[in-house]
């Protein structure tokens, strides 16, 4: 798999350097429909499974896009549904106050944030300024440990 990868990768290389330094996942589609390259097998090439995959996405799209207002202390503009972890094998999504009400769910979706702020260290690992995402992801980790010891 780690040669599939490779090349893969060079294929992408080879496609971004033919478009002057861009790459545009539309030039990858094309270089793609050679069945011979390797980027070939990594999509549906079957029209209706492919629209029929395509609409999901365009449904997650907009449940993602819905908001509500959330009234606390101070009006602020928050999603209206969350696709928790253990919920994405069945592709599905709460109610966001429903998850921010429950304990454990309210936890697993503190304990995502976490992954996500992990992968977005890495992700831009090369700026400086990541530091400060260090200290944020210090600073939850140590309001998780305080909220979960009440």
């Amino acid at each position: 798999m780690a040669e599939k990868s490779k090349t893969v990768a060079s294929e992408l290389e080879a496609i971004r350097k033919k478009a002057g330094g861009v790459l545009r996942p539309g030039d990858v589609v094309e270089f793609a429909e050679d069945p011979a390259s390797a980027l070939h097998s990594r999509f549906e090439w079957n029209d209706g499974v492919a629209a029929h995959q395509h609409r999901l996405w365009q449904a997650r799209t907009i449940i993602a896009r819905v908001t509500i207002i959330t009234n606390n202390n101070e009006p602020v503009q928050v999603r209206a549904y969350v696709s928790l972890k253990a919920d994405r094998g069945k592709d599905g999504y709460r109610a966001t106050v429903d998850v921010l009400r429950d304990e454990d769910r309210r936890a697993e979706m503190l304990e995502e944030l976490c992954a996500e702020l992990r992968q977005l260290r890495r992700k831009y690992a090369s700026l400086k300024e990541i530091v400060s995402l260090d200290l944020t992801l210090k600073q939850l980790r140590a309001a998780m440990k305080t909220s979960a010891e009440r």
